[in-house]
């Protein structure tokens, strides 16, 4: 566990720039008392509800114990813009900088949940996802080129709620020391919006059912496909998270693969989130490869044994699951 701890202090100096969309995530519990007397409609009672800083906001929050400075580029909305929520969330060493859009909230997703069984019983998002425009794109683009030339390391996550337009994904290709890059597939964006919109990242991180769906590929194998992305994105490394079988990281033409060390699953919004930043930081400092996908997918373990997005993750923890788990 020494040699983890020295793999981990690598990361002291760093300066991370985080750039994706901030999202508060809502959940409402409910209890499920019945069929409505007149209406086919199920009826809940609510229960309780939390909010936890998601999206762009829960990664900062992630790297922040282990990294010096960390700053997150997003918008937020013209309208409900939730900014004391968002600053109160953030660790103390997090700057955030926003654009605001016109005709748009801070992203909301709620969520209503069964508080029996714990299941999600009904999605509702306040967002709007059109592409940020010109006004706000080049006030984003600014932003960027004042302060790019700090960051070791830039970390992407697309949402594909209109913060990265093609001309943003341009400036962070060409500027970015090291690019770190992720897109999501949700509900809102499925069928438009996939890894192919970046064509240079130092590192790559997606699910394997959104690699299937940028290749329209159900057959292939993973590896095939993982290596067909690694001559488009030139990327050096590549990483392929399969849910609970684990993940799968490619880097000099060899794939070495992790098993998934999630003993209670509660609640999965935000592990690849988890995973991508602490893989981040690794490949940028140069930890090995398999040091790395072990220390991930621990990460990722400890994110979906909690409901939301506010559980942080910090260094002393993750050295307890190492060494919990080489006992």
């Amino acid at each position: 566990t020494d040699f983890v701890k020295e793999q981990l202090d690598r990361f002291n100096g760093l300066n991370v720039l985080l750039v994706g969309e901030a999202i508060i995530d809502e959940y409402v519990f409910c209890n499920t008392i019945g069929k409505s007397g007149k209406e086919p409609v199920l009826v809940n009672q609510k229960v309780s509800s939390d909010r936890y800083a998601g999206g762009i906001l829960a990664v900062a929050n992630h790297v922040s114990d282990f990294c010096n400075s960390v700053m997150i580029l997003t918008y937020i909305g013209e309208k409900n813009d939730q900014k004391t929520f968002i600053e109160q969330s953030l660790s103390a060493n997090i700057e955030f900088s926003s654009v605001q859009k016109a005709d748009s909230p801070t992203i909301l997703k709620t969520r209503f949940i069964d508080s029996y069984t714990n299941n999600k019983v009904l999605g509702v998002y306040d967002l709007n996802d059109e592409l940020l425009n010109e006004v706000e794109e080049k006030e984003l683009n600014d932003k960027l080129l004042a302060c790019i030339s700090d960051f070791d390391l830039v970390v992407v996550v697309d949402y594909g709620h209109g913060l990265i337009t093609p001309g943003i994904a341009n400036t962070l290709e060409k500027k970015s020391r090291y690019l770190a890059v992720n897109t999501q597939l949700n509900s809102f964006n499925i069928g438009y919006h996939t890894i192919s919109k970046y064509t240079n990242a130092d590192y790559v991180c997606v699910h394997e059912g959104e690699l299937r769906h940028d290749y329209r590929n159900r057959h292939d194998t993973i590896e095939q496909l993982t290596k067909k992305l690694a001559e488009r994105i030139k990327s050096e490394v590549i990483t392929i998270t399969r849910g609970n079988t684990g993940s799968i990281v490619y880097k000099d033409g060899k794939f070495l693969e992790c098993p998934a060390f999630a003993g209670k699953v509660v609640d999965r919004v935000g592990a690849g989130d988890t995973l991508l930043a602490v893989t981040a930081l690794c490949f940028v400092t140069g930890v090995p490869e398999d040091m790395t996908l072990l220390l991930g997918n621990l990460a990722a373990a400890e994110t979906v044994a909690a409901t939301g997005t506010g559980n942080k993750l910090n260094k002393v923890n993750l050295v307890k699951a190492v060494q919990a788990l080489l006992k």
